[in-house]
């Protein structure tokens, strides 16, 4: 009796064992081997990809590949951001797959793998081709997950166009479907401080100048000023100094032969470095070209390469800036 409850205690005890085995390893993390990439062959193919397009809810583009350069082709071949690019192929081809999801399409919303089809959708549809137009890759993306996984790797969701069954993978993935995201939108910076002169020159024969008499003079005087007039308040004239700070731009095309000047703006800095702006106004939207002087300036020399041959559509708040008459500038004087 006693050697049939010991035989009976130790089955008990290695069925236990067993299950506790599977339980663990059920729950143990999964390797990189057990995680099947997404896009076996893409990591090979990326030296082939030469389109990419991506399309949204509201927006679609098409990034292009010429001589190993980037450019987006909404924007007249505009150069794209090299290292964006270059992170969304590592990317794509580094997600791994971890688990199906859904199949069922009213429930695709919540993961955002609806598709872009979709009123307010939230998908960005990714599509990578060679130079033939064969498609290489093609993936719905979605949202990324919320927690992290137990390794501490970020995921998001995703669907391959024409399939039900959503899934969880691994990986980090940053899409847009805004072209605007993926070109270097500020173009410099030169800081308020250190403009000394602003000449404002407006089709219509109106002009005028805005300038500091030495380099720390915190407030801008204006010329000319008519008589029984006086310039209006430094907070108003002062927001001048601040046109070619932070300078960046909501749009981009090739700069045309016929293009107009509306308004030519020439700012000067206390360092001699000088911005041209020739703008065009196109139903109340100014498109800038801009050349730096002196010539022989390395910096104005570097500035120029990158900005030479372009038209570059500028925010409102700069714009308003632009548009500004001399009779703005001015109040009528109450001293006798």
């Amino acid at each position: 009796m006693r050697s049939r409850s010991l035989a009976l205690l130790a089955l008990i005890s290695a069925t236990l064992l067993t299950c506790a085995w599977w339980l663990i390893e059920a729950r143990a993390p999964q390797t990189q081997q057990q995680k099947p990439l997404l896009f076996p062959q893409l990591g090979a193919q990326l030296p082939q990809v030469d389109r990419i397009q991506m399309r949204g809810s509201a927006s679609r583009f098409k990034l292009v590949r010429h001589n190993q350069a980037w450019s987006v082709e909404q924007f007249d071949g505009y150069p794209a951001r090299a290292d964006r690019v270059r992170a969304l192929g590592l990317g794509l081809a580094g997600l791994r797959r971890l688990q199906g999801k859904t199949r069922l399409a009213n429930l695709y919303p919540r993961l955002g793998v609806e598709g872009a089809g979709v009123e307010d959708s939230q998908s960005v549809e990714l599509r990578l081709e060679d130079r033939q137009g064969t498609p290489l890759a093609e993936l719905i993306v979605g949202l990324a997950r919320k927690s992290r996984n137990p390794e501490g790797r970020p995921g998001l969701y995703v669907r391959h166009p024409g399939e039900a069954q959503a899934w969880l993978v691994e990986g980090r993935l940053s899409v847009s479907a805004e072209p605007l995201d993926w070109i270097q939108r500020q173009l410099f910076d030169i800081p308020a401080t250190s403009i000394a002169e602003i000449q404002v020159q407006h089709a219509d024969g109106d002009s005028y100048r805005l300038y500091r008499e030495v380099e720390g003079q915190e407030d801008f005087l204006l010329e000319p000023v008519p008589d029984g007039m006086r310039q209006a308040p430094a907070i108003i004239l002062n927001k001048s100094g601040a046109l070619l700070q932070d300078f960046a731009i909501t749009g981009v095309r090739q700069a045309r032969a016929d293009e107009p000047e509306d308004t030519v703006v020439q700012a000067r800095t206390f360092t001699g470095l000088t911005a041209q702006l020739r703008i065009a106004w196109q139903q109340d939207q100014a498109h800038a070209r801009i050349r730096f002087t002196p010539e022989d300036n390395a910096e104005a020399e570097a500035l120029n390469r990158r900005l030479s041959g372009w038209a570059f559509a500028l925010p409102e708040f700069r714009q308003l800036l632009l548009r500004r008459k001399s009779s703005g500038l001015i109040r009528p004087d109450p001293s006798p």
